[in-house]
């Protein structure tokens, strides 16, 4: 035996014994499989554990509300062939480190199927998040086009290694992508669940607030959507260069004397071969049975018995099929020409900036086929410098950060690399809200930026608005109206933005800080009542200001005059106190609710009465109160009154008086 027989032995040894071991040499038909739909399948895993009913920032409402009402505008955007199911974990029982459960089956694009059990959904127990990807990967086992969008807020808290699932999942399911929308996680936490999308080639989401949060649900669910074309529309890793410069891999070459295959991919006929993993997928001439092997490698090198085999070949969105011969005694060495080129967009703020971060890239078909559908999406990514691997042909090319948006055409020969560089000529404007110069930052602001168009009813067009507490626009060159609102206050500013520009700019509201605190006697009032706190203007138009049912409001008003009035409930009692606010000057006002307890009694030494009304009105004959109640509490302001009850068809009235600070029994004798 040759040098040469030699070498190609210990390859084919080799090769036999890597796919004996790992689980990408297993045959896929040898677990029974779900019945695959004719588009992709996406299987959303919700975080039902307790902690989703906390608050995300910039909301009001629990995190679970907001990734529920971001799938609902999400999910319709799935391509009517889609298959969407729905799994959760930690939402059926506390404590329970099993509590997984597929509530809907990834079978057909019934939105309504997913959304209305996320209705009823209660999130309550512990986050085994782990057991859960790893029931999500079993559910779409033997579906191509597979990916799996997980949404949680925190990490596996059972005690369970998310990274090492992740590689066993990507080595024994290759191509079923983890899209991680990780939400408000800190430091710690993210390291240990990131890791679940860089195994599996998924894209990792931080959102940490309500607006990131829609936009990463968004982009999460585009992403599983492009499996369209029988798994031909992942996003690849980057290529090494193809260059006729670059040095070229050695062929694989089976012993002359074994049977078997060894197969390698170019772009182009006659073009080096490809150096990053492929998918590889040998099939019987047949067609008859599943795949024989199916794995990821630069080259495919494999024992086979003679006979005739068709080789299937995968890199980025291109592919190849090809039948070869697999000799009694000589191994057969093929090349298998993916007809495809690469694309490398980047984009820049200015010619000569470094390269834009945050920039999110697509690729779509240029020209769709006569009488066809519009060009759908082939590839997205928010990674600059990316190679990605098209079938020759002409393509559009976009850019888009913030409110730049850049398309370029680019057309690819076989074995070519094109390079499409955008010139963005954007910059970024950053804006605090300030209570005035020099003053605090505020958060509930909202910021709203417009720019100049004559087509527009106020010669104005709006571009973007935020409630965020820092905003940052990404705009394209040019002069920008910023207008910040808060309440009653308004502010506007004028501010121009230039290419490769950080415009930093506070704008001050001018308003000053009232602190508003409201006492109640504790011998009238020992539990705690509901308050109302309100502000009115007394100059200018004389509306209400501001209004609040906090214990102790904090109001940010305007330089002015106001009158701030505290209510009990829809009782009569109140205070209220006059003040001139000047800028800046914080206040801090206290006001004193006067009033006496009184309670209503109907007696009736005979029977009980269940069937009574009753009505309280002041001595200008204004109905202060009513109530059906046979023995009602109330706390009214001190003057003069006169209670009249109805029943029995009888009316029956007594006058009484309240003073401060006391508590009254008002019995009323039925006779």
């Amino acid at each position: 035996m040759n040098n040469r027989q030699c070498i190609a032995a210990v390859v084919f040894v080799t090769a036999v014994c890597v796919s004996l071991c790992l689980p990408t040499g297993k045959p896929v038909g040898a677990a029974e499989a779900p019945r695959p739909g004719p588009g992709p399948s996406v299987l959303v895993v919700f975080d039902g554990s307790g902690s989703m009913w906390g608050k995300l920032e910039g909301d009001k409402g629990p995190k679970f509300y907001a990734v529920r009402e971001a799938l609902r505008r999400s999910l319709p955007q799935l391509s009517p062939d889609a298959n969407v199911g729905l799994m959760s974990f930690g939402h059926r029982r506390k404590g329970d480190c099993s509590d997984v459960e597929l509530i809907v089956p990834p079978e057909g694009r019934d939105i309504e199927r997913v959304m209305s059990p996320l209705e009823k959904l209660n999130p309550k127990g512990k986050g085994p998040l782990v057991v859960a990807i790893r029931e999500a990967a079993k559910s779409l086992a033997g579906r191509r086009d597979a990916s799996i969008v997980l949404i949680h807020d925190g990490p596996d808290n059972c005690q369970q290694d998310a990274c090492a699932a992740a590689t066993e999942i990507a080595r024994s399911q290759p191509g079923l992508a983890i899209h991680t929308i990780a939400i408000a996680l800190d430091e710690e936490d993210w390291k240990k669940t990131s890791c679940v999308a860089a195994a599996t080639g998924g894209r990792a989401f931080e959102p940490d607030d309500l607006s990131k949060l829609d936009a990463a649900v968004a982009e999460a669910v585009k992403l599983a959507n492009l499996d369209t074309g029988g798994g031909t529309t992942k996003p690849v890793k980057p290529l090494q260069s193809t260059a006729p410069a670059a040095l070229p891999a050695p062929l694989p070459s089976p012993a002359p004397s074994v049977p078997g295959l060894a197969v390698f991919a170019s772009l182009g006929a006659g073009g080096p071969p490809v150096t990053v993993p492929v998918r590889w997928r040998v099939f019987k001439a047949d067609g008859k049975e599943p795949p024989l092997l199916e794995t990821n490698s630069a080259q495919l090198v494999e024992p086979l018995a003679s006979g005739t085999y068709v080789v299937e070949a995968q890199l980025g969105l291109a592919s190849a099929r090809q039948t070869v011969e697999v000799g009694a005694k000589v191994g057969s060495t093929v090349r298998l020409v993916l007809d495809a080129g690469v694309i490398t967009p980047s984009a820049r703020a200015f010619k000569t900036s470094g390269m834009m971060e945050g920039t999110t890239y697509s690729v779509r078909e240029a020209n769709p086929a006569s009488g066809a559908a519009p060009s759908r999406t082939l590839w997205i990514g928010r990674s600059g410098g990316t190679d990605i691997v098209l079938p020759a042909g002409t393509y559009t090319v976009r850019a888009e950060v913030g409110h730049v948006v850049k398309e370029e055409t680019a057309t690819l020969a076989p074995g070519s690399r094109t390079p499409v560089e955008f010139v963005l000529g954007s910059g970024r404007l950053e804006v605090t809200v300030a209570l005035a110069d020099d003053g605090p930052a505020i958060e509930n602001a909202v910021i709203i930026v417009s720019e100049d168009d004559t087509d527009a009813p106020s010669g104005r067009r709006e571009v973007s608005r935020s409630a965020a507490p820092r905003p940052e626009f990404v705009l394209p060159a040019g002069t920008y109206y910023v207008t910040a609102r808060h309440g009653s206050a308004l502010v506007r500013q004028r501010v121009a933005v230039g290419a490769g520009d950080i415009v930093k700019r506070t704008i001050a509201l001018g308003l000053a800080r009232v602190e508003l605190t409201t006492k109640i006697d504790n011998k009238i009032a020992a539990a705690p009542m509901a308050i109302l706190s309100q502000a009115f203007r007394l100059d200018g138009d004389q509306s209400e200001a501001a209004r609040s049912t906090a214990p102790n409001p904090v109001f940010l008003l305007p330089a002015g005059r106001y009158r701030l009035e505290s209510r009990l409930g829809s009782q009569n009692v109140r205070a209220d106190r006059t003040i001139n606010i000047r800028t800046s000057d914080p206040q801090h006002v206290s006001v004193a609710l006067d009033g006496g307890q009184i309670t209503l009694k109907l007696r009736d030494n005979q029977t009980s009465v269940t069937d009574q009304l009753w009505e309280v009105r002041d001595s200008d004959e204004r109905i202060v109160w009513r109530t059906t109640q046979s023995e009602a509490k109330m706390i009214l302001a001190p003057g003069r009154y006169k209670a009249r009850v109805d029943v029995r068809d009888r009316r029956l009235e007594r006058s009484f008086d309240v003073k401060s600070g006391e508590q009254t029994t008002i019995t009323v004798e039925l006779k």
